[in-house]
C-alpha cells in the first residue's frame, strides 16, 4: 500500500523558475554596475592624488634646493659690507657662494622652467622644476618690509612660485635670510 502511494503521488520538481533566474541576473548586473563605477572612480581618484603628490614633491624639492643655495650667498671679498651678487632681478639671481662657485638661478616663463647654473663649473643649466607658471624674486632690507635698493642693504630674498598641473595651481612662498660666516645678519 505504501509503495503504491509513493509511486502514484506526483513528484515535485526542484529548481528555479525562469522569473527567479531573471531577477537574480538583474540583481547581479545592478551590483556589478555599481561596483564597476565605484572601482573606476577609485582608480581615477588614485591617479589624481598621485599626480598632485608628484607636483607637490617637485615644489618641495625646488623650495628646499633654493633655500640651501640662497643661504650660501657670500659677502663680497673685496667689500665685506656687501654681498657677492652680480644680478638680482625678479626672475634671475646670480651670486657667489662661500666655496667660490658662481650660481645663477633663472626662470623662463616661455619654457615654464626654473633652472640653476654653475657657470664657473659648467655652463649647462640644471632643471630645478618644470611646470612653473609663475616665479618671482624680491629683495628686502633688514627691517623685513622695505625693498632693498642695493646689494649693501639686501638682507632677505623672498621667493614666490606656482607650479601648474592641468588647471590646478600649487603655490609656495618663503623668505630666506642671507647668512654669512662673518656673523652679520
Amino acid at each position: 500500500v505504501i509503495g503504491r502511494l509513493l509511486m502514484s503521488s506526483p513528484k515535485k520538481e526542484q529548481g528555479f523558475t525562469l522569473i527567479e533566474m531573471i531577477i537574480v541576473f538583474m540583481l547581479v548586473g545592478i551590483f556589478a554596475a555599481i561596483a564597476g563605477t565605484m572601482i573606476t572612480q577609485a582608480i581615477k581618484t588614485s591617479e589624481e592624488v598621485g599626480k598632485a603628490w608628484s607636483v607637490l614633491d617637485k615644489l618641495r624639492y625646488t623650495s628646499e634646493r633654493l633655500v640651501r643655495e640662497l643661504r650660501e650667498v657670500r659677502r663680497d671679498p673685496a667689500d665685506p659690507t656687501t654681498f657677492d651678487i652680480t644680478t638680482w632681478s625678479s626672475s634671475v639671481f646670480s651670486f657667489g657662494r662661500y666655496d667660490g662657485t658662481d650660481v645663477t638661478i633663472s626662470y623662463s616663463d616661455v619654457d615654464d622652467k626654473l633652472e640653476i647654473t654653475y657657470p664657473s663649473v659648467t655652463a649647462t643649466a640644471q632643471l630645478l622644476s618644470n611646470q612653473v607658471s609663475a616665479f618671482t624674486l624680491s629683495y628686502l632690507q633688514a627691517d623685513h618690509s622695505s625693498a632693498a635698493t642695493s646689494t649693501t642693504d639686501i638682507a632677505y630674498v623672498v621667493v614666490e612660485m606656482t607650479l601648474l598641473d592641468d588647471a590646478t595651481p600649487y603655490q609656495d612662498q618663503f623668505t630666506v635670510n642671507l647668512r654669512n660666516r662673518m656673523g652679520w645678519y
